[in-house]
């Protein structure tokens, strides 16, 4: 009798990822980041990560929750971020889009970001429409 490990499945990837691993990968990336002060920087090392795709990708979306309320410091940082991860939405691990066929960046902003900050009771409405602009817009200067 074989010992089952849980696993999840990044996408793109073909073969799945032991949850321990990335358990392992998240605590890793946590001690990293938390010795980066500036939410610049920290963003540079996550973009890094999202492009090098894989398991260092579904450790950075699996850190979603701790990203986004603990580690960084202003809206700003918090609406690049989000910008960011909607811009690799294609690294987004298939278990968080609950099976979607097509990973899109709406599909993530439905599905994974948004459930995330809606949770942010420092966030009144005029607030999330800020940082809705804010991450559009960021967006857009870094598409053009």
């Amino acid at each position: 009798m074989s010992l089952q490990l849980p696993t999840t499945t990044p996408a793109g990837a073909s073969d799945p990822i032991d949850e321990r691993l990335i358990k392992l990968a998240t605590v890793s990336l946590k001690q990293m980041l938390e010795d980066v002060r500036l939410d610049r920087e920290r963003l540079d090392i996550l973009r890094s990560g999202l492009a090098v795709g894989g398991i260092t990708a579904a450790t950075i979306w699996y850190s979603l929750r701790w990203l986004h309320f603990d580690l960084m410091q202003y809206d700003a940082g918090r609406q690049q971020l989000i910008a960011m991860l909607l811009s690799f939405s294609h690294t987004c691990p298939m278990d968080l889009v609950a099976g979607c066929e097509e990973v899109t960046p709406s599909v993530v902003w439905r599905l994974v970001v948004r459930p995330v900050i809606a949770g942010d009771l420092d966030l009144f409405y005029s607030d999330f429409k800020l940082m809705v602009v804010g991450v559009a817009r960021w967006n857009l200067q870094m598409n053009s």
